[in-house]
Protein backbone atom coordinates (compact mmCIF):
# COMPACT_ATOMS: atom_id res chain seq x y z
CA UNK A 1 0.00 0.00 0.00
CA UNK A 2 1.45 3.27 -1.06
CA UNK A 3 2.21 5.92 1.47
CA UNK A 4 0.02 9.00 1.48
CA UNK A 5 1.06 12.49 2.58
CA UNK A 6 -1.05 14.38 5.05
CA UNK A 7 -1.97 16.92 2.42
CA UNK A 8 -3.11 14.35 -0.03
CA UNK A 9 -4.98 12.65 2.74
CA UNK A 10 -6.69 15.89 3.60
CA UNK A 11 -7.49 16.42 0.00
CA UNK A 12 -8.92 13.01 -0.35
CA UNK A 13 -10.92 13.57 2.74
CA UNK A 14 -12.27 16.76 1.33
CA UNK A 15 -12.82 15.09 -2.05
CA UNK A 16 -10.52 17.41 -4.04
CA UNK A 17 -7.00 17.31 -5.54
CA UNK A 18 -4.28 19.94 -5.08
CA UNK A 19 -4.70 21.18 -8.63
CA UNK A 20 -8.37 21.63 -7.99
CA UNK A 21 -7.99 23.70 -4.83
CA UNK A 22 -10.46 26.56 -5.12
CA UNK A 23 -8.88 29.97 -5.81
CA UNK A 24 -5.40 28.62 -6.46
CA UNK A 25 -5.36 29.48 -10.19
CA UNK A 26 -6.87 32.91 -9.68
CA UNK A 27 -4.25 33.72 -7.04
CA UNK A 28 -1.32 32.81 -9.33
CA UNK A 29 -2.75 34.74 -12.31
CA UNK A 30 -3.35 37.74 -10.11
CA UNK A 31 0.21 37.53 -8.86
CA UNK A 32 1.50 37.37 -12.45
CA UNK A 33 -0.54 40.39 -13.45
CA UNK A 34 0.64 42.26 -10.39
CA UNK A 35 4.31 41.52 -11.13
CA UNK A 36 4.14 42.42 -14.87
CA UNK A 37 3.89 46.20 -14.45
CA UNK A 38 6.72 46.15 -11.97
CA UNK A 39 8.98 44.40 -14.46
CA UNK A 40 7.93 46.81 -17.28
CA UNK A 41 8.54 49.94 -15.20
CA UNK A 42 11.98 48.73 -14.31
CA UNK A 43 13.17 48.85 -18.05
CA UNK A 44 14.38 52.36 -19.31
CA UNK A 45 12.24 54.26 -21.83
CA UNK A 46 13.60 56.69 -24.55
CA UNK A 47 11.85 59.99 -24.26
CA UNK A 48 12.48 63.27 -26.22
CA UNK A 49 13.05 66.28 -24.05
CA UNK A 50 13.02 69.91 -25.13
CA UNK A 51 16.26 71.74 -24.48
CA UNK A 52 16.61 75.49 -24.57
CA UNK A 53 19.73 75.34 -26.74
CA UNK A 54 17.47 74.12 -29.55
CA UNK A 55 16.51 77.79 -29.90
CA UNK A 56 20.14 78.90 -30.20
CA UNK A 57 20.57 80.38 -33.72
CA UNK A 58 24.10 79.00 -33.95
CA UNK A 59 22.91 75.49 -33.11
CA UNK A 60 20.02 75.80 -35.55
CA UNK A 61 22.38 77.04 -38.28
CA UNK A 62 24.83 74.21 -37.71
CA UNK A 63 22.05 71.64 -37.67
CA UNK A 64 20.53 73.07 -40.82
CA UNK A 65 23.93 73.17 -42.51
CA UNK A 66 24.52 69.53 -41.68
CA UNK A 67 21.17 68.62 -43.19
CA UNK A 68 21.87 70.64 -46.32
CA UNK A 69 25.37 69.21 -46.73
CA UNK A 70 24.13 65.67 -46.35
CA UNK A 71 21.33 66.26 -48.83
CA UNK A 72 23.71 67.96 -51.25
CA UNK A 73 26.24 65.16 -51.02
CA UNK A 74 23.58 62.58 -51.58
CA UNK A 75 22.10 64.52 -54.48
CA UNK A 76 25.47 65.20 -56.10
CA UNK A 77 26.51 61.59 -55.86
CA UNK A 78 23.23 60.54 -57.42
CA UNK A 79 23.54 63.18 -60.12
CA UNK A 80 27.14 62.22 -60.88
CA UNK A 81 26.16 58.59 -61.04
CA UNK A 82 23.29 59.36 -63.39
CA UNK A 83 25.48 61.47 -65.67
CA UNK A 84 28.15 58.79 -65.69
CA UNK A 85 25.62 56.13 -66.63
CA UNK A 86 24.16 58.38 -69.30
CA UNK A 87 27.58 59.02 -70.83
CA UNK A 88 28.39 55.35 -70.79
CA UNK A 89 25.16 54.52 -72.57
CA UNK A 90 25.72 57.31 -75.09
CA UNK A 91 29.28 56.19 -75.81
CA UNK A 92 28.16 52.63 -76.21
CA UNK A 93 25.41 53.72 -78.59
CA UNK A 94 27.87 55.81 -80.62
CA UNK A 95 30.40 52.99 -80.66
CA UNK A 96 27.76 50.65 -82.01
CA UNK A 97 27.00 53.14 -84.81
CA UNK A 98 30.63 53.83 -85.76
CA UNK A 99 31.16 51.21 -88.34
CA UNK A 100 34.25 51.57 -90.57
CA UNK A 101 32.13 52.53 -93.56
CA UNK A 102 30.37 55.29 -91.64
CA UNK A 103 33.67 56.64 -90.29
CA UNK A 104 35.07 56.88 -93.82
CA UNK A 105 31.91 58.58 -95.05
CA UNK A 106 31.97 61.13 -92.19
CA UNK A 107 35.63 61.92 -92.86
CA UNK A 108 34.89 62.55 -96.54
CA UNK A 109 31.98 64.86 -95.68
CA UNK A 110 34.12 66.77 -93.17
CA UNK A 111 36.92 67.17 -95.69
CA UNK A 112 34.52 68.50 -98.32
CA UNK A 113 32.98 70.94 -95.83
CA UNK A 114 36.37 72.28 -94.73
CA UNK A 115 37.51 72.65 -98.32
CA UNK A 116 34.36 74.57 -99.22
CA UNK A 117 34.71 76.79 -96.16
CA UNK A 118 38.31 77.75 -96.86
CA UNK A 119 37.55 78.25 -100.53
CA UNK A 120 34.68 80.59 -99.71
CA UNK A 121 36.94 82.53 -97.35
CA UNK A 122 39.59 82.78 -100.03
CA UNK A 123 37.06 84.04 -102.57
CA UNK A 124 35.72 86.57 -100.03
CA UNK A 125 39.24 87.81 -99.32
CA UNK A 126 39.97 88.14 -103.03
CA UNK A 127 36.77 90.14 -103.55
CA UNK A 128 37.56 92.27 -100.50
CA UNK A 129 41.07 92.93 -101.82
CA UNK A 130 39.65 94.09 -105.15
CA UNK A 131 37.03 96.22 -103.37
CA UNK A 132 39.71 97.73 -101.15
CA UNK A 133 41.96 98.58 -104.08
CA UNK A 134 39.18 100.24 -106.08
CA UNK A 135 37.53 102.02 -103.15
CA UNK A 136 40.83 103.22 -101.72
CA UNK A 137 42.02 104.61 -105.05
CA UNK A 138 38.76 106.42 -105.85
CA UNK A 139 38.31 107.53 -102.25
CA UNK A 140 41.77 109.08 -101.99
CA UNK A 141 41.19 110.87 -105.30
CA UNK A 142 37.95 112.35 -104.00
CA UNK A 143 39.66 113.18 -100.73
CA UNK A 144 42.48 115.01 -102.51
CA UNK A 145 39.95 116.89 -104.64
CA UNK A 146 38.08 118.08 -101.57
CA UNK A 147 34.92 116.05 -102.27
CA UNK A 148 34.71 114.90 -98.68
CA UNK A 149 31.17 113.51 -98.84
CA UNK A 150 32.02 111.11 -101.70
CA UNK A 151 35.40 110.35 -100.17
CA UNK A 152 33.79 109.43 -96.85
CA UNK A 153 31.53 106.84 -98.51
CA UNK A 154 34.28 105.33 -100.67
CA UNK A 155 36.87 105.22 -97.92
CA UNK A 156 34.38 103.66 -95.52
CA UNK A 157 33.95 100.85 -98.06
CA UNK A 158 37.72 100.49 -98.18
CA UNK A 159 37.92 100.30 -94.38
CA UNK A 160 35.25 97.59 -94.29
CA UNK A 161 37.23 95.62 -96.89
CA UNK A 162 40.35 96.01 -94.75
CA UNK A 163 38.61 94.20 -91.92
CA UNK A 164 38.10 91.18 -94.20
CA UNK A 165 41.55 90.98 -95.75
CA UNK A 166 43.21 91.77 -92.40
CA UNK A 167 46.01 93.89 -93.85
CA UNK A 168 48.13 96.22 -91.74
CA UNK A 169 50.81 98.72 -92.65
CA UNK A 170 51.27 102.38 -93.52
CA UNK A 171 48.87 102.21 -96.49
CA UNK A 172 46.07 100.65 -94.46
CA UNK A 173 46.66 103.12 -91.63
CA UNK A 174 46.51 106.09 -94.01
CA UNK A 175 43.22 104.84 -95.47
CA UNK A 176 41.72 104.56 -91.98
CA UNK A 177 42.88 108.06 -91.02
CA UNK A 178 41.71 109.59 -94.31
CA UNK A 179 38.32 107.89 -93.88
CA UNK A 180 37.93 109.42 -90.42
CA UNK A 181 39.02 112.86 -91.65
CA UNK A 182 36.65 112.67 -94.64
CA UNK A 183 33.77 111.69 -92.35
CA UNK A 184 34.55 114.63 -90.06
CA UNK A 185 34.80 117.09 -92.95
CA UNK A 186 31.61 115.79 -94.59
CA UNK A 187 29.55 116.14 -91.40
CA UNK A 188 31.31 119.17 -89.94
CA UNK A 189 29.20 121.36 -87.68
CA UNK A 190 27.98 124.41 -89.60
CA UNK A 191 28.31 126.61 -86.53
CA UNK A 192 31.30 127.21 -84.29
CA UNK A 193 31.53 126.07 -80.69
CA UNK A 194 31.03 129.72 -79.67
CA UNK A 195 27.70 129.68 -81.53
CA UNK A 196 26.67 126.53 -79.67
CA UNK A 197 27.48 128.09 -76.29
CA UNK A 198 25.73 131.31 -77.26
CA UNK A 199 22.56 129.37 -78.04
CA UNK A 200 22.92 127.46 -74.78
CA UNK A 201 23.21 130.73 -72.85
CA UNK A 202 20.08 132.05 -74.52
CA UNK A 203 18.12 129.01 -73.34
CA UNK A 204 19.60 129.25 -69.84
CA UNK A 205 18.69 132.91 -69.39
CA UNK A 206 15.12 132.06 -70.33
CA UNK A 207 15.04 129.18 -67.84
CA UNK A 208 14.69 126.53 -70.54
CA UNK A 209 17.54 124.16 -69.74
CA UNK A 210 15.39 121.08 -70.36
CA UNK A 211 14.38 122.41 -73.77
CA UNK A 212 18.05 123.11 -74.47
CA UNK A 213 18.94 119.43 -74.12
CA UNK A 214 16.40 118.48 -76.78
CA UNK A 215 17.49 121.38 -78.98
CA UNK A 216 21.11 120.28 -78.71
CA UNK A 217 20.24 116.66 -79.51
CA UNK A 218 18.39 117.66 -82.67
CA UNK A 219 20.75 120.33 -84.00
CA UNK A 220 24.27 119.59 -82.74
CA UNK A 221 24.72 116.10 -81.26
CA UNK A 222 26.74 113.70 -83.40
CA UNK A 223 28.25 116.38 -85.62
CA UNK A 224 31.98 116.91 -85.89
CA UNK A 225 34.26 119.66 -84.66
CA UNK A 226 37.93 120.14 -85.54
CA UNK A 227 40.10 121.68 -82.81
CA UNK A 228 43.49 123.32 -83.06
CA UNK A 229 44.53 123.91 -79.47
CA UNK A 230 47.11 123.28 -76.78
CA UNK A 231 46.51 120.06 -74.85
CA UNK A 232 47.97 119.64 -71.37
CA UNK A 233 49.02 116.33 -69.91
CA UNK A 234 48.91 116.01 -66.12
CA UNK A 235 49.31 113.26 -63.54
CA UNK A 236 46.53 112.81 -60.99
CA UNK A 237 47.07 111.97 -57.32
CA UNK A 238 46.48 108.27 -58.00
CA UNK A 239 49.25 108.27 -60.62
CA UNK A 240 46.96 108.07 -63.66
CA UNK A 241 47.67 110.28 -66.67
CA UNK A 242 44.97 112.59 -68.03
CA UNK A 243 44.61 115.31 -70.65
CA UNK A 244 42.81 118.63 -70.69
CA UNK A 245 42.57 121.95 -72.47
CA UNK A 246 42.27 125.36 -70.90
CA UNK A 247 38.67 126.52 -70.38
CA UNK A 248 37.40 129.56 -72.23
CA UNK A 249 34.85 132.22 -71.29
CA UNK A 250 31.86 133.73 -73.03
CA UNK A 251 31.40 137.47 -73.50
CA UNK A 252 29.35 137.51 -70.30
CA UNK A 253 32.14 135.73 -68.41
CA UNK A 254 30.54 132.27 -68.25
CA UNK A 255 33.11 129.51 -67.97
CA UNK A 256 33.10 126.71 -70.58
CA UNK A 257 34.90 123.42 -69.85
CA UNK A 258 35.81 120.95 -72.61
CA UNK A 259 36.03 117.29 -71.60
CA UNK A 260 38.87 116.14 -73.90
CA UNK A 261 40.51 113.45 -71.78
CA UNK A 262 41.17 111.43 -74.94
CA UNK A 263 43.52 108.43 -75.21
CA UNK A 264 44.56 109.51 -78.73
CA UNK A 265 46.85 112.11 -77.14
CA UNK A 266 49.03 109.55 -75.39
CA UNK A 267 51.27 108.76 -78.42
CA UNK A 268 52.18 112.44 -78.71
CA UNK A 269 54.10 112.20 -75.44
CA UNK A 270 55.39 108.71 -76.12
CA UNK A 271 56.88 109.97 -79.40
CA UNK A 272 60.50 111.06 -79.57
CA UNK A 273 59.59 114.76 -79.78
CA UNK A 274 59.40 116.70 -76.52
CA UNK A 275 56.38 118.84 -75.62
CA UNK A 276 57.02 122.42 -74.73
CA UNK A 277 56.32 123.85 -71.23
CA UNK A 278 53.00 125.41 -70.40
CA UNK A 279 52.77 129.10 -71.30
CA UNK A 280 50.42 131.13 -69.12
CA UNK A 281 50.04 134.68 -67.85
CA UNK A 282 48.80 133.43 -64.48
CA UNK A 283 51.90 133.45 -62.22
CA UNK A 284 50.36 131.07 -59.69
CA UNK A 285 49.36 128.64 -62.43
CA UNK A 286 52.78 128.97 -64.05
CA UNK A 287 54.53 128.21 -60.75
CA UNK A 288 52.24 125.22 -60.22
CA UNK A 289 53.00 123.91 -63.68
CA UNK A 290 56.73 124.49 -63.33
CA UNK A 291 56.78 122.61 -60.03
CA UNK A 292 55.78 119.36 -61.72
CA UNK A 293 57.92 117.68 -64.33
CA UNK A 294 54.88 115.68 -65.48
CA UNK A 295 52.87 118.73 -66.59
CA UNK A 296 53.41 119.85 -70.19
CA UNK A 297 51.38 120.99 -73.17
CA UNK A 298 51.67 120.48 -76.88
CA UNK A 299 49.74 121.87 -79.83
CA UNK A 300 47.29 119.37 -81.31
CA UNK A 301 44.86 119.31 -84.23
CA UNK A 302 42.13 116.72 -83.79
CA UNK A 303 38.54 115.96 -84.79
CA UNK A 304 35.78 114.60 -82.56
CA UNK A 305 31.98 114.32 -82.48
CA UNK A 306 29.87 116.40 -80.12
CA UNK A 307 28.01 114.44 -77.46
CA UNK A 308 26.46 116.87 -74.96
CA UNK A 309 26.56 120.38 -73.56
CA UNK A 310 25.19 120.66 -70.02
CA UNK A 311 24.93 123.35 -67.36
CA UNK A 312 26.60 122.12 -64.18
CA UNK A 313 26.17 123.05 -60.53
CA UNK A 314 29.52 124.87 -60.48
CA UNK A 315 28.03 127.54 -62.74
CA UNK A 316 29.74 126.55 -65.97
CA UNK A 317 28.99 124.80 -69.23
CA UNK A 318 30.56 121.37 -69.77
CA UNK A 319 30.96 120.22 -73.37
CA UNK A 320 31.49 116.49 -73.83
CA UNK A 321 32.38 114.42 -76.87
CA UNK A 322 32.04 110.89 -78.24
CA UNK A 323 35.47 109.66 -77.19
CA UNK A 324 35.45 106.74 -79.61
CA UNK A 325 35.25 109.07 -82.62
CA UNK A 326 38.27 111.22 -81.77
CA UNK A 327 41.19 111.17 -84.22
CA UNK A 328 44.40 113.11 -84.75
CA UNK A 329 44.46 115.05 -88.03
CA UNK A 330 47.31 114.22 -90.43
CA UNK A 331 46.63 115.65 -93.93
CA UNK A 332 47.62 119.26 -94.55
CA UNK A 333 45.73 119.73 -97.84
CA UNK A 334 42.45 118.57 -96.32
CA UNK A 335 42.96 120.86 -93.34
CA UNK A 336 43.64 123.85 -95.59
CA UNK A 337 40.40 123.18 -97.43
CA UNK A 338 38.55 123.13 -94.13
CA UNK A 339 40.03 126.55 -93.41
CA UNK A 340 38.88 127.74 -96.84
CA UNK A 341 42.38 128.62 -98.02
CA UNK A 342 43.21 128.49 -101.76
CA UNK A 343 45.47 125.72 -102.97
CA UNK A 344 47.84 127.31 -105.46
CA UNK A 345 47.64 131.09 -105.08
CA UNK A 346 50.84 131.61 -103.11
CA UNK A 347 50.49 135.39 -103.14
CA UNK A 348 47.15 135.23 -101.39
CA UNK A 349 48.63 132.79 -98.87
CA UNK A 350 51.57 135.00 -97.90
CA UNK A 351 49.75 136.57 -94.93
CA UNK A 352 49.13 133.07 -93.59
CA UNK A 353 52.57 131.65 -94.36
CA UNK A 354 53.81 131.68 -90.77
CA UNK A 355 50.63 130.13 -89.43
CA UNK A 356 50.60 127.48 -92.16
CA UNK A 357 54.19 126.51 -91.40
CA UNK A 358 53.26 126.05 -87.76
CA UNK A 359 50.25 123.94 -88.75
CA UNK A 360 52.44 121.91 -91.09
CA UNK A 361 54.85 121.11 -88.26
CA UNK A 362 51.96 119.96 -86.06
CA UNK A 363 50.47 117.75 -88.77
CA UNK A 364 53.82 116.26 -89.76
CA UNK A 365 54.46 115.33 -86.17
CA UNK A 366 51.01 113.76 -85.81
CA UNK A 367 51.41 111.87 -89.10
CA UNK A 368 54.74 110.53 -87.85
CA UNK A 369 53.11 109.45 -84.59
CA UNK A 370 50.36 107.70 -86.55
CA UNK A 371 52.91 105.94 -88.75
CA UNK A 372 52.01 107.50 -92.12
CA UNK A 373 53.64 109.89 -94.58
CA UNK A 374 51.05 111.89 -96.56
CA UNK A 375 52.22 112.62 -100.12
CA UNK A 376 52.23 115.85 -102.09
CA UNK A 377 51.67 118.04 -99.07
CA UNK A 378 53.84 121.04 -98.47
CA UNK A 379 53.34 124.49 -97.07
CA UNK A 380 53.78 127.41 -99.47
Amino acid sequence: MAATSPTEAASDAAGTSPAQTPGADETSVTADRTDAPAASSASPRVRWRFHWYYLNPLWLARAGLRVVVRAARSGLWRLAGGVRDLLRRALRAVARQLTPLRVIFAAIVLLIALTAHFRMRQVAREKAAIAFRDAAASGMQSFAAGDFFTAAQQLETAVEALALIDVEGARAQEIRIAAREAAAAADLLDATLDDVIREAERHRRRGRLEEWQEYFRVNFAGQWLVFETAVERYVAEDGSVHYRVAPFYTEQGTRVELDVDLPIFSPLWDHDTQPRPVATDDKQAADSVASSANDATTDVIFAVQLSSCTWEADGSWHVRFNLGTACLWAHLDAYRRLLGLPESDRRSLEPFATELKRVERILKRQASVLGITPKNEAAP
